[in-house]
C-alpha cells in the first residue's frame, strides 16, 4: 500500500486527544516475545548513524525484537542482486533516493499479497523534504516510515487505520506525535503482528541471487 503524507496547515489537535484513541505505547509486556529479522539495503547511501537511529526508533514503535541486517546494496558494475526475503520473520527494506514512478509525496511502498509480504521500499528524498530544523528529524521520520511499512508487511492489505502509525495520510499532528515519540501501533495491530511472527520460522542473510523489484533507482 502506498504511504502518503500531506503536511496540512490546520491547527494541531492536542496530544491528549490523540492519545485516547491509540491503545499501544511501545512494547506491551503482556504480549509474548517474538523476533523479526529485517535486511536493510541502503541504496540512498544515507549516513550509517542516521540509519541506526531510524532502526532503533522503528523497533521501539513496533514493540517487536528486531534484528537488523545492514546489507550492501547491489553492485551497479556487476549487476549482482540479492534474494527477496521469503517469510514473515525475514523482511527486506530498501532505502532508495526516490521512486521512479510514484508521486514525490509517497514516502514508502510495500509489495503485498492479501496476507502480507516481505519487501518494502522507502524514499529518502521525500523524507528529507519533511525535515525541520532539528538534526534528528530525518532519522525520526525514516524510523516511522520503516515501521509503517513493516506493519503493512505483517498485517497485509487493508491494514490502514484511522489513528496511530498505520494512518494512511499524516498531517502536522502525526508529525508532532512522531517527534514526541507518541505514534504507535494499536494494541490489536501489535497482537496480530506478533501472532503472525510466532507462527513463522526463517533464517536471513544478505546473499546474492533471485529477483529484484524496480520501484527505486
Amino acid at each position: 500500500m502506498n504511504f502518503l503524507i500531506k503536511v496540512l496547515t490546520a491547527v494541531l489537535l492536542s496530544l491528549s486527544t490523540f492519545s485516547s484513541g491509540v491503545a499501544a505505547r511501545g512494547k506491551d509486556t503482556s504480549l509474548p516475545e517474538s523476533n523479526l529479522t529485517v535486511s536493510v539495503y541502503n541504496h540512498a547511501v544515507i549516513p550509517a548513524a542516521t540509519l541506526r537511529e531510524a532502526e532503533t526508533i522503528a523497533a521501539r514503535i513496533s514493540g517487536i525484537h528486531v534484528v537488523w541486517l545492514n546489507c550492501s546494496p547491489r553492485n551497479p558494475m556487476t549487476g549482482a542482486v540479492y534474494k527477496i526475503a521469503v517469510s514473515e520473520r525475514n523482511l527486506q527494506v530498501r532505502v532508495g533516493r526516490h521512486s521512479l514512478n510514484l508521486h514525490p509525496s509517497v514516502l514508502g511502498i510495500s509489495y503485498l499479497a492479501s496476507d502480507g509480504g516481505s519487501q518494502a521500499d522507502v524514499f529518502y528524498e521525500s523524507i528529507e523534504n519533511l525535515r525541520g530544523d532539528g538534526p534528528t528529524q530525518p532519522a525520526i521520520i525514516l524510523g516511522h516510515v520503516i515501521s509503517h511499512e513493516i506493519g503493512h508487511l505483517l498485517l497485509g492489505t487493508k491494514s490502514h487505520s484511522p489513528s496511530g502509525i498505520m494512518r494512511p495520510q499524516w498531517d502536522r499532528e502525526q508529525l508532532s506525535l512522531a517527534v514526541a515519540g507518541l505514534l504507535f501501533f494499536t494494541k490489536s495491530q501489535s497482537r496480530l503482528m506478533i501472532d503472525r511472527l510466532l507462527k513463522a520460522t526463517s533464517t536471513a542473510e544478505c546473499s546474492r541471487g533471485g529477483p529484484e523489484y524496480s520501484a527505486t533507482n
